[in-house]
């Protein structure tokens, strides 16, 4: 009877032992599962801020580069717009230039406007031309012809002095000299006013009209 009760009694400690280390190890394991699980929580959490961090330094270099993108946009087209203007300057010198090299013509609409203006009170007119320059006696003749078709009778001289230059209307503001100035004015024909040629004593001509060269 006592050996039954010693072998329940080692039974009943064997069984507390066991049921100690279950407790323990099922104690243990979850504290690992935790932990392990704690870990994991960190190392995800790292990496979503590592990731964080590589897209705003990817979005902070694509500014960067936008900008510099949008800086070299505008020095180009402020350099194509300096460019352009620069061009135009030019070509309006160029322009310029040759305006005043080139041979002076009458155009037709300016002959048709003397012709229109003139026709209505014609005059006997004295005009001067400079000698030995093609370029003013070729204006000359375009600028008579139209004087001629507006009925003026003109009485055409040599001009023994080079010194010339331009288209001149010289003498006494008499109503002529006023009609022929509003007509050349009026027609876009460049002219300036000077004193009565040498060629052309006072008491016979009051007013002059002397073509020059271009100058």
């Amino acid at each position: 009877m006592d050996a039954w009760l010693a072998v329940l009694k080692l039974v009943y400690f064997w069984s507390l032992v066991v049921a100690v280390v279950s407790a323990l190890v099922m104690a243990g394991s979850g504290f690992f599962v935790i932990t392990w699980q704690h870990a994991i929580e960190q190392r995800r959490d790292a990496e979503m801020l590592r990731y964080r961090e590589d897209v705003g330094e990817q979005l902070a270099q694509a500014r960067r580069q936008d900008e510099n993108a949008e800086q070299r946009a505008a020095v180009a087209t402020e350099r194509a717009t300096r460019l352009e203007k620069e061009a135009r300057t030019a070509e309006l010198e160029v322009e310029r230039l040759k305006q005043q090299i080139a041979p002076r013509h009458l155009r037709r609409a300016q002959a048709e406007q003397l012709i229109r203006i003139l026709q209505a009170h014609p005059f006997t007119l004295p005009v001067v031309v400079l000698p030995n320059d093609r370029e003013a006696a070729r204006y000359a003749r375009e600028i008579i012809n139209a004087l001629a078709v507006a009925g003026m009778t003109v009485q055409r001289t040599p001009l023994y002095s080079d010194q010339r230059t331009g288209l001149v209307l010289a003498g006494k503001r008499t109503p002529e000299y006023n009609l022929l100035l509003s007509a050349f004015e009026l027609a876009y024909v460049p002219v300036v006013q000077g004193p009565l040629e040498p060629e052309f004593p006072s008491q016979h001509w009051e007013i002059s009209l002397t073509i020059g060269s271009r100058g």
